[in-house]
């Protein structure tokens, strides 16, 4: 029996709030230890190197699972992948929260960065299996302020929980039952596309969006051929975008584990901030990641449609460039014009709000060149080699970024972090004179 468009409607809202909710959870599983850094290093009196050993421990695992994901969510189920991961990232919370020694925390969180791998990957095929190009961006961005809501609730669901139980374990265990009973409600709510759902694919379905009505086919899923994994590999790595967006990944994720990671450790050691000024701090910084991020997906969506007819560059630079501008200054003024946060809260929160605006506005904008410049049988391929650049960039940013800390300064080390952001601005500048597009080539041979 064939289904109305209504139907389709009220499936594709389900679909988003679950992806939403669910991606949340992953977020929440990944950070549990980053949101319990400054209880942890004051109970269990681990110090700032083996802190960052733990990090990059996780961003290695991430960056391997993640770039396998991606991979296979051009050939196997984004649904069940996505299941997998919330039950075994959940699986490794609670076994986490019973462990005592450095190496079992090392060799743990390194699994749970390995089953974060399918998050993402995931979220980024089923978005395209569901919705129609023209919202692509727009639902990209709004699904990936769920890592805002999560960063943001995270660290006063720990405090509180910590202050009730004496012990940051109980937040870890109650993160990964989170996580178990969202695969449930994936794996009876998702399906992988329109037609799974009993949706037909041979008629035009009328997708509203704000003021626009456009006319959109529900695409059927084409029998072809699937592309070997070395000709895959050789269509993206000789596609020029493809060294411009990776590089956009790896300053974006370093940046993000930099803040995410070191901030309220940063504030309370260097700028005089309570514990509470410091999880208020990276709140704020989350809030401002939300209006961020959905800002540039509806922003950049419009300006695309405006500029359809550019041949060289992407249009959404247009909106990433004056970020990266902006992040910068922001991160200079954090580091040299804050000196004691409980004098400066009001100055403070706004850098914060400033900062995190930026940055994930960016982290948007470069996920969502990398799938709508890919072709599409290498879309999920294209962001996963993407992505496992960033994860170097975010392995850059616990280890190798806390040594630099101890040898060095916390100063020294913010300043190498705004110096290579500035080293972004000025590839994604040049990038606008040339051809934006991945894996493209393939159909001139055939």
């Amino acid at each position: 029996m064939k289904k109305k468009a209504s139907d389709l409607k009220f499936q594709q809202r389900i679909t988003f709030l679950i992806l939403f909710l669910g991606y949340a959870t992953y977020i929440l599983n990944r950070k549990s230890f980053t949101f319990n850094i400054p209880t942890i290093k004051r109970v269990e009196n681990i110090d700032t190197e083996s802190i960052g050993s733990i990090v990059s421990s996780l961003a290695i695992g991430y960056a391997m699972g993640k770039f396998l994901c991606g991979v296979l969510a051009d050939s196997s189920s984004p649904k069940y992948l996505f299941s997998f991961g919330l039950v075994f990232g959940g699986g490794i919370n609670i076994i986490f929260s019973k462990s005592s020694s450095l190496p079992a925390y090392v060799a743990l969180w390194f699994f749970n960065g390995l089953f974060q791998g399918p998050g993402w990957p995931s979220c980024a095929k089923l978005l395209k299996s569901w919705y129609s190009p023209t919202v692509f961006g727009t639902l990209w961005s709004i699904l990936s302020a769920s890592m805002n809501v999560a960063s943001t609730i995270g660290p006063f669901i720990c405090n509180s929980i910590v202050g009730s139980s004496g012990s940051w374990r109980y937040t870890m265990q109650v993160f990964g039952m989170f996580s178990i009973i969202a695969a449930a409600f994936v794996l009876a709510f998702v399906h992988d596309e329109p037609i799974h759902a009993g949706f037909s694919t041979n008629n035009l379905e009328r997708i509203t969006t704000n003021s626009n009505t456009i006319t959109h086919q529900v695409q059927e899923s084409i029998k072809e051929a699937k592309p070997d994994f070395v000709s895959m590999m050789k269509r993206i790595f000789e596609s020029p975008f493809l060294y411009v967006i990776s590089f956009g990944f790896m300053i974006t994720l370093l940046c993000k584990g930099v803040l995410s990671t070191w901030i309220p450790l940063y504030l309370i050691s260097k700028k005089g901030a309570t514990k509470t000024m410091a999880s208020t701090f990276a709140a704020v910084m989350e809030i401002g990641g939300v209006f961020g991020s959905v800002s540039a997906g509806v922003i950049t969506d419009k300006i695309c449609i405006l500029m359809a007819k550019q041949k060289k560059g992407n249009p959404r630079n247009y909106f990433l460039i004056p970020s990266i501008m902006t992040l910068v200054v922001a991160m200079m003024l954090m580091r040299t014009s804050l000196s004691d946060i409980s004098s400066q809260i009001s100055y403070a929160l706004l850098l914060a709000f400033l900062i995190g605006f930026c940055l994930y506005s960016m982290l948007s904008i470069v996920g969502v060149m990398t799938v709508e410049s890919s072709a599409n049988d290498i879309s999920g391929s294209s962001h996963a080699v993407g992505s496992l650049f960033g994860n170097i960039g975010l392995t850059m940013s616990g280890l190798p970024f806390s040594l630099i800390v101890k040898s060095y300064s916390w100063s020294t080390a913010f300043f190498a972090l705004e110096c290579s952001i500035c080293l972004l601005l000025l590839v994604s500048v040049l990038s606008q004179g040339i051809q934006c597009s991945i894996g493209h080539q393939k159909r001139k041979a055939d």
